[in-house]
C-alpha cells in the first residue's frame, strides 16, 4: 500500500507538471498547482508515509553488530537458593504508576495508596521495546527478554524462541507453580507459555468456571476480576496449607483499555463524574486488590509468602485522555513479605526486563542476571544504565531483527529438508 501511494504520487506529479506546461490561463495553472500541493500534503500526512518512515528507519538505524546477542552468550551466572519462599505475583492489567499519582487523579486509588506506603517499591521501570502488551509483559518479567516479532504468535512461544525463565528455575527447586487468569488460555499463547516453563496448573476462563462449580459472568476479555481474585484467594489458602513451596501467578483483565470493564461487584462505584470507563475500572481495582492484600497480610497462612504486585505494561490509548508518552511514565512494582529487602524504595534506570532476576532475589535466590535483566538489588548496572536507555532500546531492535532473520533462515532450511 505504501509503495502504491508513492507510485501514484509520482505519476500525478509528472501529469500535473506536463499539464501545466501547456498554454493555460493563470487561473487554470493556479488550480493545477493547488491540486498538486494538496496531493503532496495528503501524501505527507498519509499513514502510509509514516509506515515507510518506520520501515526505512528500522532498516538503516536498527542495524549493526548484535551486542545483546553477545551479552546473552556470555552469561554464566548461576542461581543459588539462599532462603527460598513461596510467592504470589499479581499482574494488574495496564495499571501503571500514573494512576497512583494524586496530583493527576486525586482519590482514584486511596486504599492502595495507603497500603503501598508499607511495601517495598521499585521506581524507574520504563517500557522497553517489544514489552508493551500483556503477553510481552509476562515474558519480559519472567524471562528477562522482549517478545521479539519472530516469537509473537502462539506457535512461536516455545523453547526455541524463549530461553530459561523464572518458572524453569523454580521447577528445578521443586516449586509447585500455578497460573490463573480471566482470559482464554489460547489467547496470545499464555497457556502454552506457562506449560512450557514449569507450571503444573494453568487456569483460564473455562478452568475458573470448573473451579467455581458454576458459570461465571464474563466481559469480552474473560472472567471478571472479582471472581478471579475470590478463586485466587481460595487457591492461596489451599497451596499454603501444603508443605511444598509454591508460586501463584495471577493476571487481571478488567482495567483493559480503552474503556475498562464494569466488574459486577463494583456496581455503584465510579470515579468522579463516572464519564471515564477506564478510571471507573481502576477505582474498582483499588477496592478489589486492596481487599485481597488485606486478607493476604492478615492471614497466618501467608506470613512467609511473598506478595508481588505490578503492572503488566503501560496503559495504552484510553478514554481518560491519559498522555500516551512512554518516556514520562513508569510501570508499577510493589512487594510485601519479601525474603530480603522490604519497606525499601529504590529507583534505578531500568525496565521490566530487570524484574526476572529481581523477582528471584525477592523470593530468596542469589542471582545477578537473567536474559537482558539485571538484579536491581545488586551492584551490576542494568543494560539501560550500561548503554544508555536510547542505545539499549536500539540494540533490542537490532537483536530482534537478527532473531527474525535467523528464524526465517531456519524455517527455509527445514522446509528444504522436508521437500527432500
Amino acid at each position: 500500500i505504501s509503495l502504491l501511494v508513492i507510485i501514484l504520487a509520482i505519476i500525478s506529479f509528472i501529469f500535473f507538471y506536463k499539464f501545466s506546461k501547456k498554454r493555460r490561463s493563470r487561473g487554470e495553472v493556479r488550480m493545477i498547482w493547488l491540486a498538486h500541493t494538496s496531493l503532496f500534503l495528503g501524501l505527507l500526512f498519509h499513514p502510509a508515509t509514516s509506515d515507510i518512515h518506520r520501515i526505512v528507519k528500522d532498516i538503516y538505524t536498527n542495524h549493526g553488530p548484535d551486542i545483546l546477542g553477545i551479552e546473552l552468550e556470555r552469561q554464566t551466572d548461576s542461581v543459588q537458593a539462599i532462603n527460598p519462599r513461596s510467592f504470589v505475583y499479581l499482574y494488574l492489567e495496564s495499571l501503571d504508576q500514573v494512576f497512583l499519582d494524586e496530583k493527576n487523579f486525586p482519590g482514584l486509588m486511596p486504599e492502595l495508596s495507603k497500603i503501598i506506603k508499607k511495601s517495598g517499591q521499585i521506581n524507574g521501570l520504563h517500557q522497553a521495546p517489544m514489552t508493551g502488551w500483556t503477553m510481552a509483559g509476562l515474558v519480559s518479567t519472567q524471562c528477562g527478554l522482549p517478545l521479539a516479532r519472530a516469537a509473537i504468535s502462539a506457535l512461536n512461544v516455545t523453547r526455541n524462541s524463549i530461553p530459561i525463565c523464572v518458572g524453569d528455575i523454580l521447577k528445578e527447586h521443586d516449586y509447585y507453580l500455578s497460573f490463573m487468569g480471566g482470559a482464554d488460555l489460547t489467547f496470545a499463547g499464555k497457556g502454552l507459555f506457562y506449560k512450557l516453563h514449569g507450571f503444573k496448573d494453568v487456569f483460564g476462563a473455562s478452568d475458573l468456571e470448573e473451579l467455581a462449580g458454576k458459570r461465571l459472568e464474563r466481559s469480552q476479555w474473560g472472567v471478571f476480576d472479582d471472581d478471579l481474585l475470590d478463586l485466587a484467594w481460595q487457591r492461596v489458602e489451599q497451596l499454603s496449607s501444603k508443605p511444598e513451596r509454591f508460586g501463584l501467578v495471577l493476571l487481571t483483565v478488567d482495567t483493559h483499555p480503552p474503556h475498562g470493564h464494569k466488574t459486577p461487584s463494583c456496581k455503584g462505584i465510579k470515579y468522579g463524574s463516572g464519564e471515564s470507563g477506564v478510571l471507573n475500572s481502576v477505582h474498582c481495582t483499588d477496592y478489589l486488590v486492596s481487599k485481597f492484600i488485606k486478607k493476604f497480610l492478615s492471614s497466618e497462612k501467608t506470613n512467609d509468602v511473598a506478595l508481588i504486585i505490578s503492572s503488566d505494561h503501560l496503559m495504552m490509548a484510553n478514554d481518560a485522555n491519559i498522555e500516551i508518552n512512554e518516556e514520562k511514565r513508569n510501570n508499577t512494582f510493589v512487594f510485601f513479605n519479601a525474603s530480603q529487602e522490604n519497606e525499601v524504595l529504590i529507583t534505578r534506570q531500568a525496565s521490566m526486563l530487570d524484574i526476572a532476576p529481581t523477582l528471584l532475589h525477592l523470593i530468596g535466590f542469589d542471582v545477578e542476571i537473567l536474559g537482558f535483566g539485571r538484579n536491581l538489588y545488586k551492584g551490576n548496572p542494568t543494560l539501560s544504565e550500561k548503554y544508555g536507555k536510547k542505545e539499549f532500546y536500539r540494540l533490542i531492535h537490532v537483536w530482534g531483527n537478527v532473531l527474525q532473520s535467523k528464524l526465517s533462515r531456519d524455517t527455509k532450511e527445514n522446509k528444504k529438508e522436508k521437500d527432500l
